[in-house]
């Protein structure tokens, strides 16, 4: 007489799905939990608090708001004086022989910096401070002025002007940002910038 055996249950397969779906939802939590962390907390400020008489210098002189200008910073190279983008973007903002030569003619320099020159805390802030503050000159009428000066430092003035409102006193949302990586670029800029703010005005009343 043959024996009933019972039809397989496949728990074990079942457990294996669920045991790898939550090692992939426990590494997504640790992915966005990272880079939170890394926004708001890992500012490198070792390196900030050495570079920061020289940031309020250069941000003063061409009239940027000094939590702005450490957003940028931020954003561009995490403090790193040393840092080359994958387009050879130079240094604490990132600036590219394009920002260079606007400002070599903006300001009539007797002669432009060498690339050594550039990776300078102060010549690198005096070019990129310098360069920012320009961009934010294209956009002094309008309501959402920030926005576009920082979209423009990013993405430059051509693609811009096409989400600029029509009327000038209208709000640009960031939504109405077409390019996805300017859009984010924006917006972690203005989130950090407001923590640089309170820093700031901490330090101060401290």
């Amino acid at each position: 007489m043959k024996s009933r055996r019972r039809p397989e249950t496949h728990a074990s397969g079942r457990k294996g799905t669920l045991a790898s779906g939550l090692f992939f939802l426990l590494i997504l939590f640790f992915v966005a939990w990272a880079g939170w962390y890394d926004i708001n907390y890992i500012a490198p400020d070792h390196r900030l608090e050495e570079l920061e008489p020289v940031i309020q210098a250069a941000a003063r002189k061409h009239g940027v708001p000094v939590a702005l200008a450490m957003a940028v910073i931020w954003k561009e190279s995490r403090f790193r004086s040393g840092s080359v983008g994958k387009a050879g973007e130079i240094g604490l903002m990132q600036i590219m022989p394009g920002a260079v030569e606007e400002w070599f003619r903006g300001t009539r320099q007797e002669r432009r910096p060498s690339r050594k020159e550039l990776f300078t805390p102060e010549m690198n802030l005096e070019i990129g401070l310098w360069y920012l503050a320009w961009c934010g000159r294209h956009w002094e009428t309008y309501k959402s002025a920030e926005i576009l000066q920082l979209a423009e430092y990013n993405a430059g003035y051509s693609r811009v002007s096409q989400w600029k409102p029509k009327d000038p006193q209208t709000s640009l949302s960031l939504e109405q940002i077409s390019i996805p990586t300017t859009r984010e670029y924006v917006r972690q800029i203005l989130e950090k910038r407001d923590f640089y703010d309170l820093r700031n005005r901490k330090k101060d009343v401290n």
